[in-house]
């Protein structure tokens, strides 16, 4: 069985509660299987990265070796044996625009 490394960033590592790991997967899985044996595996993930319809949540993207995947595709990309998938959680943060205070002309 091939084996792909993982690595978990933000609220997909607090749920996980790991930095990264190695799953098995089935020959001729795709990247939506993945998905579905992480969800599997850690059921608390699904309400986090996956909505009513079972599809990843806006926001969401998965990487496969560094390339990001466009969800209509998680189905037909398939994983080899070391690849790396990595989900991606919505990126946020940062701070607020900076207040201008506007000077009127002189």
């Amino acid at each position: 069985m091939p084996r792909v490394k993982t690595r978990y960033f933000a609220v997909v590592r607090e749920v996980v509660g790991l930095r990264e790991e190695e799953i098995e997967v089935p020959e001729g899985a795709t990247l939506q299987d993945f998905i579905k044996i992480l969800t599997d595996r850690y059921g608390k993930l699904r309400k986090v990265i996956l909505d009513e319809k079972g599809e990843l949540k806006t926001g969401y993207n998965v990487a496969h070796n560094t390339t990001t995947v466009p969800k209509h595709q998680l189905d037909k990309k398939k994983i080899k044996d070391g690849d790396e998938v990595v989900i991606l959680p919505p990126i946020g943060g940062g701070s607020q625009r900076p207040k201008f205070n506007r000077v009127p002309a002189p």
